[in-house]
């Protein structure tokens, strides 16, 4: 990831060689080190040219929220935690 995505963001953003590292490191703890995504934020701002592209890989990589209903919470919420619902 750093051999290839550093490279990239220095064009991108103008930042030395240690700030663009830092940028890669940042974006992996922020997947939690999902290589995949942060690789796919990368490439996309690399083919974009975003006008604030610090802002928008930070954004693109930022993890999506889970949606679906959660159950169990909804028991919860509405006092509920004995009905047993069928599969």
């Amino acid at each position: 990831m750093f051999r290839e995505g550093t490279p990239i963001i220095r064009r991108l953003t103008g930042l030395d060689e240690r700030r663009s590292r830092q940028l890669v490191g940042g974006l992996l703890k922020q997947t939690g080190d999902n290589c995949p995504i942060v690789w796919n934020a990368i490439s996309s701002a690399d083919e974009l040219c975003p006008a604030d592209p610090v802002g928008w890989l930070y954004a693109a990589a930022k993890p999506k929220k889970k949606r679906g209903l959660d159950m169990a919470a909804l028991r919860r919420h509405f006092g509920c935690e004995d009905v047993v619902l069928p599969p």
